[in-house]
């Protein structure tokens, strides 16, 4: 008897999630209650069997019903007496219930009376529990959120007075967590690392949910590294434990901060990867990862990825009758079509996103309602986009929904870029002035983007000393902070200040950083113009066409005059000159045929110049139509590689996967070179051999410690050469990488690629590492790796020497023989 009453009261003060454990002891406490006397004890075992029910695993109405019966029973028996913190307690387990079933007023109103009387007559650990239960029927935003800060205030120095530390750890990370929704950092990180110092002290397993939240602390504070450190610490312990729900979780997080630091491919291919694990499971998520790959896609300027990822978050949207998500959904096509310029979309889009937010009576998002007057600008609708805003503010405040600081911001900027385009500049400058004030009290992202709405108005109109400060702090901006879609604009801002205030040496360099940017960027979108081009000269032929036959038929007319009136001549003199008329009529019929003969020839000529040029022309579009879908297979075997990689724990595989990575990168950078370029035959070499370096360095994470010095003359060769080239540099870089600077060693890899007479070219690829083994001979190595140098070295015919000296180093002589297309595939 005595020892289910310690059972129960054990139940009874123990965390909800500790309640499974006695779900056994649950029959017993029944039993017992059939006997047991009308006291406290009774009380105590009846509310602890009514916790077990509320927070036992897939509990049912029927069990909360009975919870419910429960709490009544013991605060009967309490009243009766006079036993007043079971009266306290019996409305906590009531609370409990209703909140559970999803009746929140009511819960809410049982726990204030909780709270009332446990705060008088309860434990410490009593009002606690009060304080925090009661905090759950807060929202987390306004007044609601300093509400609920408060009431953990109150119950984390009470927690403080007792042993019980996983419960002091619980309440300082929900605090933490609460602190970092209001964007008090410091405070959030000061409650987070007393809860895991907590955590650690007893012995608690489950720490990837904090290391995370942390992570996402120092993120917001653009503390990258940090960040990066707690969310890999979050992703090993998931890993551990086999946590595949917050590994999807931790992956798209640390997509995020790669993402804010300029890492966008490296954020694409870590989202991929969450997405993989939740298709796998089924996770909601993969909506969220769908939005996420179509952004960073759109940074990247991969405009159609970006469109293929967003329509699938909208189709699981609308498939699953979710209004929130189909709000976003639309919100996010809208953008992708703003950065594509295809600004008519992009308002049809935002429009929807607009209609459904009225029609379920939704607030407007204010990131949505500033882009739409951007493209209503874009289209000269000033005064629409001006209404807009109004008519966006009221409803908002109609739904008695509180603006963010980082909304007003957003608006402020907006009604600054309408009475801009208005020529309002006064009143302009005042709201831009206001968002600057509105960016320096949220995060200091959205402080850089009031920064760059004001430099682009003050550049506008002139006036550069203004705009000067604030385009100095975005370039200052730590790298990655500003999105590399949002940096070009402040090169080319900075570009238009220099130039006019006569510094023109930074603005050229400024001018070169957005050209770059720009080009790196875009270029799908140049595929896209290249496009529109096309079509506009194909219209334009047409004109031209158009117009060479009417001038053709009026020499016609004005030959078919001449011929009238030399014909006109002759009958006037037919009768003295009947020979001479015979003569020239026969003459002139001659003539006439084989004019037409010309005709017919010169008709049918350039009906066949015409089908030549037109082939020519389908031949050019499809040769870098063929490119551009080689380069994005190719693309989709490397994601697919590097997904493999991630399930692979053997080292021995996972380097497998990398380098085959780097092999399919070497030959899809080709790809990429021909469908960017205007000649399809020809690379140049100087940009591709940087750029598989490059590549090469940052995939091994080597920038720190390995240099590189490259010398290539400005050379074009033929794509059946540059590819041997490219995989032969790509194999011995990468064996430098690996072998030739071990533990973590700084070093040099030299790459060099001249020209020896008018077809005789030396590649050259050195290291100054440890160098071979001394009982490995280049020439009679197996390898993979180097089986490869030595047979793309015969298929160029050439001369491939290996040499140890301070290292190692390749040369390769070859000539300027185009390889056959059978020689490139199957040798």
């Amino acid at each position: 008897m005595k020892l289910l009453i310690l059972v129960a009261v054990g139940v009874l003060f123990s965390i909800p999630a500790l309640s499974q454990s006695f779900s056994a002891n649950a029959d017993s406490i029944k039993k017992v209650l059939e006997t047991s006397p009308r006291d406290t004890n009774r009380v105590k075992m009846l509310l602890a069997l009514g916790h077990i029910l509320v927070f036992k695993s897939g509990e049912a109405n029927t069990d909360l019903d009975s919870a419910v019966l429960l709490s009544q029973q013991a605060y009967a028996l309490s009243h009766s007496l006079g036993y007043l913190r079971g009266k306290g307690l019996s409305f906590m387990i009531c609370a409990q219930a209703y909140r559970e079933k999803g009746n929140r007023p009511q819960a809410r109103r049982f726990t204030q009376r909780a709270v009332d009387l446990l705060v008088r007559y309860g434990s410490k650990e009593d009002q606690a529990d009060a304080c925090i239960e009661l905090a759950n029927y807060y929202e987390n935003s306004g007044q609601d959120l300093n509400e609920q800060i408060h009431l953990y205030d109150r119950a984390i120095p009470l927690l403080q007075q007792t042993t019980n530390k996983l419960k002091l750890a619980n309440a300082l990370h929900d605090r933490g967590d609460l602190y970092q929704i209001r964007s008090d950092y410091p405070q959030s990180l000061q409650d987070l690392q007393g809860a895991l110092g907590l955590y650690r002290s007893i012995g608690y397993a489950d720490l990837q949910g904090i290391y995370k939240l942390i992570g996402s602390v120092y993120e917001r504070k653009s503390k990258y590294a940090e960040a990066l450190k707690y969310d890999s610490l979050a992703l090993r312990l998931a890993e551990q434990r086999k946590d595949s729900y917050q590994q999807s979780l931790i992956l798209s997080q640390i997509s995020g901060t790669h993402g804010k630091q300029g890492k966008l491919q490296q954020a694409f291919n870590e989202q991929q990867s969450a997405l993989s694990i939740q298709k796998i499971h089924g996770y909601k998520e993969i909506y969220d990862s769908y939005l996420s790959l179509s952004s960073l896609s759109c940074s990247q300027g991969y405009f159609n990825i970006a469109l293929f990822y967003n329509l699938e978050a909208l189709k699981r949207a609308i498939d699953n009758g979710d209004i929130e998500k189909q709000i976003y959904a639309y919100y996010v096509l809208g953008y992708v079509y703003f950065q594509a310029n295809l600004v008519e979309k992009s308002i049809e889009a935002f429009k929807k996103s607009l209609a459904i937010s009225r029609q379920k009576n939704q607030p407007i998002d204010a990131r949505m309602a500033t882009l739409l007057t951007r493209a209503l600008l874009k289209k000269g609708k000033a005064s629409e986009g001006l209404q807009f805003l109004r008519t966006m503010a009221q409803h908002n405040a109609g739904l008695g929904v509180p603006a963010t600081t980082n909304d007003k911001r957003m608006m402020a900027e907006g009604f600054g870029t309408c009475y801009a385009a208005l020529k309002q500049d006064q009143r302009a400058e005042r709201y831009f002035k206001e968002s600057i004030a509105l960016g320096k009290q949220s995060d200091y992202d959205d402080c850089l983007i009031a920064y760059l709405g004001a430099s682009r108005f003050f550049v506008s109109r002139g006036q550069y000393t203004k705009a000067r400060p604030y385009i100095n702090q975005l370039l200052a901006a730590p790298p990655g902070i500003v999105p590399p879609n949002a940096l070009k604009d402040v090169h080319l801002l900075s570009y238009k200040a220099d130039s006019a205030t006569g510094n023109y040496l930074i603005a050229i360099a400024h001018y070169q950083q957005y050209k770059i940017m720009n080009d790196s960027l875009f270029n799908i979108a140049k595929s896209r113009q290249f496009d529109e081009l096309q079509v506009q000269y194909e219209t334009s032929q047409k004109e031209q066409r158009i117009q060479r036959l009417m001038q053709k038929e009026l020499r016609q007319r004005s030959e078919l005059d001449r011929t009238k009136m030399t014909r006109n001549g002759i009958i006037s003199g037919a009768g003295m000159l009947a020979l001479l008329l015979g003569l020239s009529y026969n003459r002139y019929w001659l003539k006439s045929r084989s004019n037409r003969l010309l005709e017919m020839k010169q008709t049918e000529i350039n009906q066949k110049n015409h089908s030549l040029q037109t082939l020519l022309e389908e031949k050019e579009w499809l040769l870098k139509e063929i490119h551009h879908r080689v380069k994005n297979n190719l693309q989709i075997i490397s994601s697919l590689l590097h997904s493999q990689g991630i399930f692979l724990k053997d080292e021995a595989a996972q380097s497998a996967i990398r380098e085959s990575q780097n092999r399919v990168h070497a030959m899809a950078l080709i790809h990429q070179k021909l469908y960017q370029s205007e000649r399809l035959t020809a690379i140049p070499m100087a940009g591709y051999v940087t750029e598989i370096v490059d590549y090469l360095i940052q995939s091994f994470d080597r920038e720190d410690t390995v240099r590189k010095q490259i010398s290539l003359a400005p050379i074009d060769l033929d794509v059946t050469l540059a590819v041997p080239l490219g995989l032969i540099i790509n194999e011995a870089v990468t064996n430098s990488l690996k072998h030739a600077f071990p533990s973590n060693q700084t070093g040099i890899i030299g790459i060099a690629l001249k020209r020896l007479d008018s077809q005789t070219y030396q590649l050259t690829i050195k290291d100054n590492g440890i160098g071979l083994p001394a009982d490995i001979h280049p020439n009679r190595s197996q390898t993979l790796g180097m089986s490869l140098i030595q047979g793309l070295s015969k298929q160029l015919s050439g001369l491939l020497q290996i040499y140890q000296n301070d290292g190692v180093q390749i040369s390769l002589t070859f000539k300027e023989e185009k390889i056959t297309r059978s020689e490139l595939m199957y040798n």
